[in-house]
């Protein structure tokens, strides 16, 4: 609910632009990257200017930066909590205990988390549960209750216990994730693909829907190239970290960060959603820290010296991410959903008094103010109402209609098609369009535009 509140907030400053509602997400990317800026003080330089880059070059960040969706706020969040582990950290080789300012961090940051997705739930959970083992192993727990902690700390548990009582009101009413498709080992596997960064070295999402795994072919040397920089300079972090946290501490910390993972990977399986890297980004800054960690061990001056091959395996994974995250923003294979042109589309054949279906997310119909009975909170919530299979005045949704239900309604003039694998299951849109001789006039990113056959132009790209 936070990120609804918080993109409402930002949209009344400038309620028509869409650019700007684009940019709502930067207030938190750069909260979260001061956040661990200031905790960075306290380490070796080389090795924060590594973080800081690695955090805002990673091609997910890149991605969903500029979308109307809850994943820089995890990613934000997460990057708070993490701050406040970092000073802890840093502080307590002298025997202090975190600052006040890194309290207050983690306090906005859990909320953050917390208060963005229901799944932020388990990686606050997991930051509490080694924090306070944390204090407890070092007999610091009394500094919370000194000075502004207890009102902060109280403002954390009144925030998170009024999020839960919302989040479990939600789910005995019946909500939960999209199910429009379920996750498989595939798109578990695609998940740590996108984790690992290589989603801008390898081919776009469309060409991966139509042409599956066989797409990695011709993006095989490069995909297997930064896989192994990138993994490579992973397992020199992890050692690094063994070296500096113990074996003991390290199992610790790899246990409660990979915990939340495998929480929402499971939920993924039982509860028919499928889990995608964007799910999984509060992970994120754990993984950029040990990268970091292993980037900064090969770059060290004594470890470089007279084994040039560290220096250039580091230089690589820093130019493959670079490279990555420019691909994914703007290479032509990477272009996003075009909602926009589809709608377009769609408003012209309306105003012409032409019948127009849509199977797409109603959540861009309305925001590009298609005119229609638009079940906007049943996409949100996933209480949808059932689908209605007669006539509706505006734009016809059809996501997932049956052929049955199809019939029963005025053939359209204009077809608007999304991913068939999520609005189109069963395939019975492309049976219908197919039996009735529809034809395929125009390809926009993520969509296809059908017209009647009497209506039908020279197919456009």
């Amino acid at each position: 609910p936070l990120h609804f509140l918080h993109f409402y907030l930002w949209g009344l400053l400038n309620p028509q632009g869409e650019y700007f509602l684009r940019l709502a997400n930067l207030p938190l990317f750069v909260a979260g990257q001061l956040a661990i800026f200031l905790a960075l003080r306290d380490y070796p330089k080389k090795f924060g200017y590594l973080f800081l880059a690695l955090s805002a070059l990673h091609p997910l960040v890149w991605q969903y930066a500029n979308e109307a969706r809850p994943y820089i706020m995890m990613y934000a969040g997460s990057q708070m909590l993490l701050s406040y582990a970092l000073n802890l950290h840093a502080r307590s080789a002298s025997g202090r205990t975190a600052q006040p300012l890194f309290v207050m961090f983690f306090v906005l940051g859990g909320v953050l988390l917390f208060g963005a997705s229901m799944l932020g739930v388990f990686w606050v959970f997991a930051a509490v549960v080694y924090v306070l083992l944390h204090h407890l192993r070092h007999s610091t727990w009394r500094e919370l209750l000194r000075g502004a902690n207890p009102l902060l700390l109280g403002f954390f548990l009144a925030s998170t216990a009024l999020l839960m009582v919302y989040y479990l009101s939600s789910l005995l009413k019946g909500a939960g994730a999209s199910r429009l498709a379920s996750s498989t080992p595939s798109s578990v596997l695609f998940a740590i693909y996108e984790l690992l960064g290589l989603a801008g070295i390898g081919p776009g999402r469309l060409e991966l829907r139509t042409s599956g795994l066989a797409a990695l072919g011709s993006h095989g040397i490069g995909l297997l190239a930064a896989g192994g920089v990138f993994v490579t300079a992973l397992a020199v972090g992890l050692k690094e970290a063994r070296a500096r946290l113990g074996a003991r501490e390290l199992l610790l910390v790899g246990a409660l960060g990979v915990l939340p993972v495998f929480i929402v990977i499971l939920s993924g399986f039982a509860m028919h959603w499928r889990v995608l890297g964007r799910h999984l980004i509060a992970a994120l800054p754990l993984l950029n820290l040990v990268l970091a960690l292993g980037l900064s061990k090969l770059l060290r001056a004594e470890g470089s010296r007279g084994q040039p091959w560290r220096w250039f395996l580091a230089v690589a994974a820093l130019l493959f991410l670079i490279y990555s995250s420019w691909n994914l923003r703007f290479a032509q294979q990477h272009r996003k959903d075009d909602y926009r042109a589809a709608a377009a589309l769609a408003q012209g054949a309306i105003a012409q008094g032409q019948r127009v279906w849509w199977a797409a997310d109603v959540i861009g119909a309305s925001y590009y103010r298609l005119p229609g009975e638009l079940d906007v909170m049943g996409e949100l919530t996933s209480l949808q109402k059932p689908l209605a299979c007669n006539d509706l005045p505006g734009v016809q949704p059809v996501a997932n209609a049956s052929v049955q239900c199809l019939r029963t309604m005025t053939a359209p003039d204009l077809v608007v098609l999304s991913k068939p694998e999520t609005f189109d299951i069963t395939g019975d849109i492309a049976r219908y369009l197919k039996s009735e001789g529809y034809v395929a006039v125009q390809s926009l990113p993520a969509f296809t535009i059908w017209r009647r056959p009497d209506h039908a132009e020279p197919k456009k790209q």
